[in-house]
């Protein structure tokens, strides 16, 4: 009977490793998105009785008797996932799912294709990296009129080389007003029925998509009004003067103006609007699409 030598033992050896290694690597490459197994945090140091987080309850003598935020949820397991529930998405395809710097919050079916699923970044993005207060302050349109889309708020979402991982399903987009028209200012511009995201792989979140995750069905600015949807406020001043963000852009300009755009605004915990032009309050936060047959709930 012929027995190995030592060096073929340890040639099988180091194959069995490398097979090993080949399939984690292809466990990794599985999925691009997965269940979070814990959830971000913030303490509120707001002391407002009506706004920001102290105003939600979050203080010790308030409803919800702590004054730690916890965004998001981890949901059930083998559940169809549904709205806030907490996810990493290894974004930039290193196989790695980072809980701190790749988190999202399921939001639900793509607006185009209910295929993909719609994910939200857990924070604002300064071209493409997430802001680390965050500080960055973005206009939606330099040329100051809101019929032209999101034209400058687009250059600071990621592009494919920072994010190489993921695709928008259909980066060519009819941006709408608030209501769902195409027309803003009593119906005197027209709004682009072709506007391109092409170059960037993330996208900003719509007042349509938000309206139906958060049960909106009041006037925007009521205090409160995403009070059902405190992980759209994470990393803004909700929790902490220090972001310097009140919030993001929505796609959305408003419809009865020609030179204002919705952003979602952690001061107030509702929607506003702001003139597109300016770069002191509104920041960019990305919306991503994955087929949710890549998606491990």
């Amino acid at each position: 009977m012929c027995f190995p030598s030592t060096d073929e033992l340890l040639d099988l050896k180091f194959q069995i490793i490398f097979i090993q290694a080949d399939d984690n690597a292809k466990e990794k490459s599985k999925y691009v998105c997965k269940r979070a197994t814990s959830l971000h945090t913030e303490e509120c140091s707001q002391t407002d009785a009506t706004l920001y987080c102290s105003g939600a309850g979050y203080s010790l003598t308030g409803s919800k008797g702590t004054t730690t935020i916890t965004f998001g949820k981890l949901g059930n397991k083998g559940d169809l996932p549904v709205s806030g529930d907490s996810f990493d998405c290894d974004v930039n395809g290193d196989g790695i799912f980072d809980s701190e710097k790749e988190r999202f919050y399921y939001i639900g079916d793509s607006d185009i294709d209910s295929n993909y699923a719609s994910l939200i970044y857990y924070n604002n993005t300064t071209l493409g990296k997430p802001d680390s207060l965050p500080t960055s302050l973005v206009a939606y349109d330099l040329s100051g009129e809101n019929w032209h889309g999101p034209t400058n708020a687009i250059s600071y979402l990621p592009t494919a080389s920072q994010w190489s991982n993921i695709t928008l399903n259909n980066p060519i987009r009819s941006i709408t007003n608030e209501i769902g028209g195409n027309t803003v200012f009593n119906g005197t511009y027209q709004l682009p029925t072709q506007f391109s995201y092409s170059g960037y792989v993330a996208r900003l979140l719509t007042r349509q998509e938000l309206n139906n995750v958060c049960n909106v069905n009041m006037a925007s600015d009521t205090v409160g009004l995403l009070d059902n949807c405190s992980y759209l406020m994470e990393k803004t001043m909700f929790a902490n003067s220090s972001s310097k963000t009140y919030g993001y852009w929505l796609e959305n300009p408003s419809s009865d103006y020609k030179s204002v755009a919705e952003y979602v605004n952690g001061y107030g915990r509702y929607i506003k609007y702001y003139p597109v032009d300016k770069y002191d309050l509104v920041g960019v936060r990305p919306v991503i699409e994955v087929l949710k047959t890549d998606i491990s709930y």
